[in-house]
């Protein structure tokens, strides 16, 4: 199953455009833990526009700022949020069917569910470390 990762340590930083070329590809589903209320990754929406990724579907617990970025820069297909906040160009994207909207409520639960194992997987570790 992971035959081919690297146990050793390495270091994983690097640049915007390096991330987006090997990570994302055209038809994804794209998501993160943050938003424009605390400061998300908008440089790495920018650099997703600037490659011209396509069909993207964006998961996101609300349709903020970055949804709108991506649907205008013409990257996304579908969105897939807990709470739909429509400005004018999402809206219109919606309703000529150039975008399509999953609400789903529990999108929300889910990211905060993941966030909470991260946490608790985090606590563990420092705790056996510790021993």
């Amino acid at each position: 199953m992971r035959t081919e990762k690297r146990r050793e340590m390495t270091d994983k930083v690097m640049p915007e455009a390096e991330v987006v070329r090997r990570y994302v590809k055209d038809g994804d589903y794209v998501s993160f833990d943050f938003s424009s209320f605390t400061r998300g990754p908008a440089s790495l929406i920018r650099e997703i526009i600037r490659q011209r990724r396509t069909q993207l579907w964006f998961a996101a617990k609300f349709s903020l700022m970055e949804t709108t970025l991506l649907a205008a820069g013409g990257c996304l297909r579908g969105i897939d949020v807990g709470f739909l906040g429509l400005g004018r160009l999402i809206g219109k994207f919606v309703e000529e069917g150039r975008i399509k909207a999953l609400l789903n409520l529990h999108f929300s639960f889910r990211s905060q569910t993941g966030y909470l194992f991260r946490l608790n997987s985090a606590r563990r570790h420092d705790t056996c470390a510790d021993s």
